[in-house]
């Protein structure tokens, strides 16, 4: 059976390698999906370029002019208003008005969250986007948020559960995800007053809820779906990448070390395919060291978000596990 035609609205002019970096990954993603097809977004001067360089998979790529990327140094939200044809606007409209499944934009992952969340909205229940992630080590749990909520409320965490566990079921295939809240001690009563009252709503309200688990529980835990606030993502996230660098710092690894290693350099937000939930679409932001690799891996990743029918199963989870507390609210 031949695979579902995925169209996806790539941003050319995000990220530290722009542009050379998008199209070399467009070349890579297209000569390894025949039924991926790119909407190339940049300005007409880089679509000048792109052209040439992508004649043998021409195809396969349609070509969207737009306005400048967001510049570094520049606040996205007042930048995005002064330029609604800003690269990554275009590329999210892409997918508001039907010509895109999915948008993938790398660079400042505010741009791609604000373009995303003022474009496209979000979902009822859903207060802002929040990023997920497999950490792709051990268990492979998938964590939410990895740092784009880093304050937030128990309501909001129960949100993230909803979306942890629509990401599992799109992008792991399993069916009843377990779910943990991440804190400092698996015993009732820890953690802060928010993942306390957090504890109190899960139990009440996620099916397959586990309970707390600790720092330990990372990697070899029993938990498919880790949720933690954005700032506490963040710093595992990152704590990880540190670890990775030093241990590929030692000499005479073993294979079996080496292998470890090279798993966990994957976690690195340059190489770690992110999806942005909590919209009615699917978006995923890369971090703004992506190469031309890392961007051919996100691409993958868009493609297997659409087929495993992400954006379909956040709505139906977000509508099973917060439908009360949006009533509430309402």
């Amino acid at each position: 059976m031949s695979a579902q035609m995925v169209r996806v609205a790539v941003d050319a002019l995000g990220g530290d390698h722009a542009p050379h970096a998008a199209i070399e990954g467009v070349r890579i993603a297209l000569s390894e999906d025949p039924a991926l097809h790119v909407r190339l977004v940049a300005t007409p001067a880089v679509l000048r370029t792109a052209e040439g360089l992508l004649r043998d998979v021409a195809s396969q790529v349609t070509f969207v002019p737009s306005g400048e990327g967001v510049p570094d140094g520049h606040h996205p939200a007042p930048y995005l208003r002064r330029h609604p044809d800003a690269s990554i606007a275009v590329a999210v409209r892409e997918v508001r008005d039907g010509h895109a499944d999915a948008a993938l934009g790398v660079g400042h992952t505010g741009s791609v969250m604000i373009a995303a969340r003022w474009i496209l909205g979000t979902l009822p229940g859903v207060l802002r986007p929040v990023a997920a992630g497999v950490l792709p080590i051990g268990a492979q749990p998938v964590l939410v948020d990895l740092g784009t909520s880093a304050e937030c409320d128990a309501r909001e965490l129960l949100t993230f559960a909803a979306l942890g566990a629509a990401y599992a079921r799109a992008m792991r295939g399993i069916s009843a995800p377990r779910i943990a809240l991440v804190s400092n001690g698996r015993e009732p009563g820890k953690g802060t007053r928010v993942v306390q009252e957090a504890y109190a709503l899960f139990e009440e309200r996620v099916p397959n809820f586990i309970g707390y688990r600790e720092g330990t529980d990372m990697v070899d835990g029993d938990a498919d779906v880790l949720v933690a606030d954005g700032y506490i993502g963040n710093v595992i996230i990152k704590w990880m990448e540190g670890i990775a660098h030093q241990l590929a710092a030692l000499s005479g690894a073993t294979r079996e070390l080496a292998e470890q290693i090279e798993r966990m350099r994957d976690v690195t937000l340059s190489r770690l395919p992110i999806s942005l939930l909590g919209v009615p679409g699917v978006v995923l932001p890369g971090h703004g060291r992506s190469q031309a690799a890392d961007i051919g891996r996100l691409l993958a990743r868009s493609a297997d978000a659409v087929r495993g029918r992400l954006a379909e199963l956040v709505r139906q989870e977000i509508a099973h596990f917060v439908g009360e507390v949006s009533a509430e609210r309402e």
